[in-house]
């Protein structure tokens, strides 16, 4: 059986994110898009479920500290600021981009490109994005928003949607707002962002994954980890969400060879920071928890 866990670790990672967006592409194709995403994402959710279970990274991070609690309450306001705001924001984009289109006598977007072409080059606008605005996060007074998603002590899938509101507005406009406004189709929109939440969870799952060459492409759990530890100076590196190339062009790549990942991560805060899900949402605004 040994042998059989060695090719677990090894294809687990690549297993998943792959299907994920084998599925969505094929899914998308044959039944409406927001079906074939939810398809994708709960199968993708079950399945890093499972690896987390078979195959945990630290034993230590497997019993509940309480925060499974504040984790579901952050998945159901997730479902809904997205239905309440986000929607609207995402239609505000797309207007917006058959304004340009009318003006411009034609779309932005390559429709023409090769599949796979698109979808490297939405993933890289999409990156630049999402880097840029979470380098924004961790250089700005927009840390008490996105301190949040860091208060998590232990990692594992389910934290990886721990997000303030506001925070999640903000990442939405600045990763999927590009895209819409380039005139990206549906079905590349779509598998982009099962492709980013896919990842998401695994980046955070408690899985003992092995990836090797894969973490100079992707960001791997074994180089996101390393973002979540408590120290500043790692806090601030490894800021891309799927792909590690912006952080490899501006130097913020770590991934040290001789240490592991921290066990310990949160804040870093120099004072308690709440953790109930209505003390988090308000934290932001709490002008003693910043002084």
């Amino acid at each position: 059986m040994r042998w059989l866990r060695w090719l677990a670790r090894r294809l687990t990672y690549p297993g998943i994110l792959g299907g994920s967006a084998l599925a969505i592409a094929v899914l998308s194709a044959r039944m409406p898009i927001v079906v074939a995403m939810g398809v994708v994402n709960v199968a993708a959710g079950i399945a890093i479920l499972a690896a987390e279970k078979t195959l945990p990274y630290r034993r230590i991070w497997q019993g509940s500290r309480g925060d499974v609690r504040t984790d579901l309450g952050y998945l159901a306001m997730t479902g809904v600021t997205l239905l309440l705001a986000g929607t609207p924001l995402t239609a505000a984009f797309t207007a917006a981009a058959r304004w340009l289109e009318s003006r411009g006598g034609g779309t932005l977007w390559p429709h023409t490109w090769p599949p796979l072409l698109q979808l490297l080059l939405a993933l890289l606008v999409y990156e630049l994005g999402s880097y840029s605005f979470h380098r924004l996060c961790h250089h700005t007074r927009l840390w008490r928003l996105h301190s949040i998603h860091h208060s998590v002590e232990r990692l594992h899938g389910l934290n990886a949607i721990r997000a303030h509101p506001f925070d999640l507005l903000l990442a939405v406009a600045t990763t999927s707002g590009p895209l819409l406004l380039l005139g990206v189709d549906e079905r590349l929109f779509a598998q982009v962002t099962v492709i980013s939440t896919v990842n998401m969870w695994l980046q955070h799952a408690n899985a003992d994954l092995r990836t090797g060459w894969l973490d100079w492409i992707f960001v791997t759990p074994n180089i996101h980890r390393w973002h979540h530890s408590t120290a500043m100076h790692e806090q601030q590196r490894n800021l891309g969400a799927n792909l590690v190339f912006w952080d490899v062009v501006f130097g913020t790549r770590l991934a040290p060879p001789e240490r592991a990942p921290p066990e310990e991560v949160g804040t870093g805060h120099h004072r308690p920071f709440p953790d109930n899900f209505v003390g988090q949402l308000l934290a932001p605004f709490r002008p003693a928890l910043w002084s």
